[in-house]
């Protein structure tokens, strides 16, 4: 071959790779059926004189691999090249909810998957919660939850941080509590216990403060409380108010009427310190100012403990974050002696009642109040109108003292009426029915039935007010088996009894 013939197979060829002889700096894009189609050999890479990029493969969706061009950017194709840089990695899919991983087009939609920053990532951690770059609170207590599946479709929800409270304390929407001791929560969330009681062991239990009684669950002031004036539902008439316990038209020195009801100012939990002005969050009156009980601080108008309260550590307010607990007013990792975790909450096992020697170890006494003391269990008090009269600790407060005749009231006081039964009511001694031949004639429940109605008085002869009459002079009157006589006596100087008949008397005179 002559050295012309050379240089036009030379031209040829350089012609089907894109070639032109009128400007050699110019790589132009094959026709079609030659190279950079789908199945074809790549082209080889160059540049224009302006410096644009000629791909090796025709469209977007194609990518060169192992010299041939392949589909890409579809779900499981291999990733395309970035058509703007030369020999960049295959990084691009084409598609929403598509990520390129592992050189491999992958389908990144749904609830716990997403794109981001490139890259397809799970949306059910704890950094990515839901969305790229959502992070959950960890220190607060949060956790990334994946979605439940919802709808008629069964579509799953997106996951979202919650909080998880840890064993021993419940969820009350967005913040931890022990529902066994507090009093806006007790037994369940937003269960809150009414002025003048407590909440132990989740039941909000009416403990009433000194000088008030529980009369049905709810503490009464019997010394002035009109609708329990003295005993439990002993009404005072219109007009009276109850003072001292009785009713009365004017209340105490100690007292003061608050619409038409005499009040102890310092000590009703309803008017402390003021008509109207009520305890609540249990706190109790106490010298004419609501109060908490010992060992607690008043937060937002609720009592909290805060040496231990992980919600109200030290200071109200102050909330101890993921892995701490409250030990003696600071948020910390362990527990200060004598305290113990006990499900997230430091405890002292020697004084808590409702962790008494060991977590969980609640502490129980019948008709009262437990208390626990150097880790065992004690009667701390004894609910109204029950005593612990057998002065056993471990069966409680055994005693109704609303009702027994042997302790009516207070443990050892025996009802003993004269000639009558008695019987306890509302802690009172009551008399009963009267034996028979005697009665209540005075009124008067105290002394029974003080009078013999069969024989020996005049004046309730028979019954009640039956008085016998006048006997003539000479003769006494006399009630013998429940009826009025006369009897004889000595007639005086100038008369005599001559007919021997005692109701006439000496009806003879003599001189």
């Amino acid at each position: 071959m002559n050295i012309r013939g050379v240089v036009g197979l030379v031209l040829a060829l350089a012609t089907s790779c894109g070639f032109s002889p009128d400007n050699p700096a110019l790589m132009v894009l094959p026709d079609a059926g030659s190279c950079g189609a789908a199945g074809a050999a790549c082209c080889p890479r160059s540049s224009t004189a302006t410096g644009e990029v000629r791909p090796p493969c025709r469209t977007a969706s194609l990518t060169c691999l192992a010299g041939t061009c392949v589909a890409c950017g579809a779900a499981g194709q291999r990733c395309c090249a970035d058509p703007s840089t030369d020999g960049g990695a295959a990084t691009v899919c084409n598609g929403a909810g598509l990520a390129c991983l592992a050189n491999t087009c992958v389908d990144c939609a749904g609830p716990e998957r997403a794109v981001c920053s490139g890259r397809c990532i799970s949306i059910t951690t704890d950094q990515n919660c839901g969305a790229c770059g959502v992070a959950c609170a960890t220190a607060a207590g949060e956790r990334c939850t994946r979605g439940v599946t919802s709808g008629v479709d069964g579509g799953v929800q997106a996951a979202s941080c919650l909080t998880f409270c840890q064993l021993g304390q419940t969820l009350c929407g967005s913040v931890c509590r022990d529902i066994t001791d507090d009093n806006a929560h007790c037994g369940a969330c937003n269960n809150r216990c009414a002025s003048g009681q407590s909440c132990v062991r989740g039941v909000c239990t009416t403990v009433c403060p000194t000088g008030q009684t529980a009369c049905s669950g709810i503490c009464r002031a019997l010394q002035s409380d009109n609708t329990h004036c003295g005993a439990c539902g002993n009404v005072c008439p219109g007009g009276t108010v109850c003072s001292a316990g009785v009713c009365t038209t004017t209340c105490s020195a100690a007292q003061t009427n608050c619409s038409g009801t005499c009040r102890d100012l310092a000590t009703d939990n309803a008017n402390c310190g003021a008509c109207g002005r009520a305890c609540t969050g249990g706190t109790s009156c106490s010298g004419r100012s609501c109060v908490c009980p010992t060992g607690q601080t008043a937060c937002s108008g609720t009592c909290r403990a805060l040496q231990t309260d992980n919600n109200h550590c030290g200071v109200c307010g102050r909330v101890c974050g993921g892995g701490t607990v409250c030990s003696a007013g600071v948020c910390t990792s362990t527990c200060a002696s004598p305290t113990t975790n006990c499900s997230g909450v430091c405890r002292d096992l020697q004084n808590d009642a409702n962790h008494c020697s060991a977590c969980g170890m609640a502490c129980t006494r019948a008709n009262g109040v437990a208390g626990c003391a150097g880790g065992a269990c004690t009667l701390a008090a004894c609910s109204t109108g029950f005593g612990n009269c057998d002065g056993l600790d471990a069966n409680g407060c055994e005693t109704n003292t609303g009702t027994s005749v042997t302790n009516c009231g207070v443990c050892g006081n025996t009802c003993q009426l004269a000639n009558a039964a008695a019987s306890c009511v509302a802690g009172r001694c009551t008399r009963g029915a009267c034996a028979a031949g005697f009665a209540n004639c005075d009124g008067i429940d105290s002394n029974g039935c003080e009078v013999n109605t069969v024989a020996g008085d005049i004046n309730h002869c028979g019954a009640c007010n039956n008085r016998c009459p006048t006997p003539p002079i000479g003769s006494i009157a006399v009630c013998a088996n429940s009826m009025c006589t006369t009897s004889s006596v000595s007639c005086s100087a100038g008369t005599a009894d001559c007919d021997g008949a005692p109701g006439n008397g000496c009806e003879v005179a003599t001189t």
